[in-house]
């Protein structure tokens, strides 16, 4: 009896189920192909994803290491919490489907975990070498000379060593620290060159940190001697002392042309192009050309040594890395370079910064300058060159806007001249005014709007953006591109994908046709209208060769 009970209860059930899957016997095309149906999706009940957060914002990663990066998605009961993993630049770093970095070669770039809405969320990344303690010379293609004192945990011992007494010379937080705290003493240290350099140009590069404003001798060369210390052996010296580099000529600090400005704990980019056939170099601080045919201190002499350090009490100072190469042919030392990352807490030395009340730019943890006005006041940084920008020069700009309420305006990309002191000496302002992307030429807003295939261009609130302006100094015009993800043709439309790589906006003529002034030029990035708010990742300036 119990056997046939559940015999009849088994059928019933299998005329159950053959009555609730009689709807999938529908010739569709949706079940012809297969395809699967999530019943969530259908359901009032589905809950969207609505921001990814990762857990590390920044990361410092050797050649070859390997790690994976964790992203939140909230909130936590999100139907769909798929994330998309890319890579700034793959020759740098690469990233999986599920968020393992790999790191490929030395570089800075960032990784970005982005999800369905396209909120998303990026970590910094800087690749190095592996730490080298075998004591020999660091090779790299290219250069007669390359040390990246960051990649190691001791002073190699291939440098010569001059140390005396309380003279100190270590490598401490990822660089080569010289410090004399006391006394008479000193600390040098020397590299010798396998073959002299004589005849030809050599381009020398440094990154150098001052800690105290006492004499100190970052860079100087030697020709050949059995005595290191004897003045006439110097053939080229740039010296610090007191906020100044300089041309140092003499034994004296009274001898010799200023060529530059530093300030204790700021780390600078020293560049020196050496002509040993007309015996006069150039210098360059942060890419600007500070010193042009400066003369060298003993002429007539074949270079040898490289030397830094100091023999005075109190010096202190730092070198992340120095290269030396020959100069060959297609180098354009000329280029104007420069590029600023704002991937510190602090506001870089070499920007100046103003504010009115309630105004503010604040330098984060995150590597971005976030200028805002919640209040009633003005914000302005800006950065002063120390050379007149000339030729075809590209300017690019990484920012987002999170401002599109109305009557808001930030200047993206502000170039001027005179101290930007008067609407005459403007060259250049490309802005975003509530939410559009405009140039502006002097007049009306309504006459200066930006248009792409017919359409103006409003950035999309908390979207990164890199605008690319290439600017003719020559013949006063302008190129405008824009690189992101989508905009709108209208305020609070539907996006408009931006094509891979970037968008041609047009061409513009500049505000002012003329420079008044060629010796000094100058950029801003501010607002002065309540309630603006934009963050800037990095900008560079760089020469255009046809």
């Amino acid at each position: 009896m119990k056997k046939i009970l559940t015999a009849v209860l088994a059928l019933s059930m299998l005329a159950t189920a053959c009555a609730c899957a009689a709807p999938a016997t529908t010739d569709n095309a949706g079940n012809r192909e297969g395809k699967a149906i999530s019943l969530s999706e259908n359901t009032a009940t589905s809950v969207a994803a609505k921001d990814v957060v990762l857990n590390e914002n920044h990361l410092d990663m050797t050649i070859g290491e390997k790690q994976t990066l964790q992203a939140t998605v909230s909130p936590s009961n999100a139907a769909d919490k798929t994330v998309e993993w890319t890579s700034g630049n793959t020759a740098v770093l690469t990233v999986s489907e599920s968020g393992e970095i790999t790191a490929v070669a030395e570089g800075m770039t960032t990784v970005t975990a982005t999800i369905a809405n396209g909120q998303r969320d990026v970590c910094q990344v800087r690749v190095r070498r592996a730490v080298q303690d075998d004591g020999l010379e660091m090779q790299e293609d290219g250069y007669i000379y390359y040390e990246d004192f960051s990649q190691r945990s001791g002073v190699p011992s291939y440098l010569m060593d001059d140390v005396n007494g309380t003279g100190r010379a270590e490598i401490e937080e990822g660089a080569l620290c010289i410090t004399v705290v006391n006394g008479d003493d000193s600390a040098f240290l020397t590299y010798a060159f396998d073959e002299p350099l004589q005849a030809g140009q050599y381009t020398v590069e440094a990154r150098i940190k001052a800690d105290s404003n006492v004499f100190a001798n970052p860079l100087f060369f030697f020709r050949e001697t059995n005595d290191l210390y004897d003045t006439k052996s110097i053939v080229t010296q740039v010296a610090m002392q007191s906020g100044y580099f300089k041309n140092n000529t003499g034994s004296g600090w009274g001898e010799g042309s200023y060529i530059g400005t530093y300030e204790t704990g700021c780390w600078y980019n020293l560049r020196m192009v050496i002509d040993m056939d007309a015996e006069v170099y150039d210098f360059y601080i942060d890419g600007m050309l500070a010193g042009d045919s400066l003369a060298f201190r003993n002429p007539g002499n074949a270079i040898k040594y490289l030397r830094f350090g100091s023999e005075n009490e109190w010096a202190d100072f730092s070198i992340e890395y120095i290269r030396v190469r020959e100069t060959v042919a297609e180098d354009n030392e000329s280029a104007f370079e420069y590029e600023q990352n704002f991937d510190g807490v602090a506001k870089p030395s070499d920007m100046n910064y103003t504010n009115g009340a309630g105004g503010s730019a604040d330098f984060s943890a995150d590597g971005y300058m976030t200028v805002q006005t919640p209040t009633s006041g003005t914000v302005s940084v800006t950065k002063k060159f120390n050379a007149a920008l000339s030729g075809v020069v590209a300017t690019e700009v990484r920012f987002k806007n999170e401002s599109s309420v109305e009557d808001t305006f930030a200047n993206v990309l502000f170039l001027g001249n005179s101290s930007l002191s008067g609407t005459s000496s403007y060259i250049v302002t490309v802005a975003v005014e509530t939410g559009r992307l405009r140039y502006h030429n002097g007049k009306s807003w309504t006459n200066s709007e930006i248009l792409y295939d017919g359409n103006p261009v409003y950035l999309i609130d908390d979207a990164w953006y890199t605008l690319r302006a290439v600017n003719d100094y020559t013949n006063h015009t302008m190129q405008l591109y824009l690189a992101g993800e989508s905009y709108l043709t209208e305020l609070g439309g539907t996006p408009v994908t931006i094509p891979d790589g970037e968008i041609y906006l047009g061409e513009y003529g500049f505000r002012n046709a003329t420079i008044g002034n060629p010796d000094v030029f100058e950029m801003a990035i501010g607002t002065g209208k309540d309630g603006t708010k934009f963050t800037v990742d990095y900008f560079k300036f760089y020469s255009v060769t046809e």
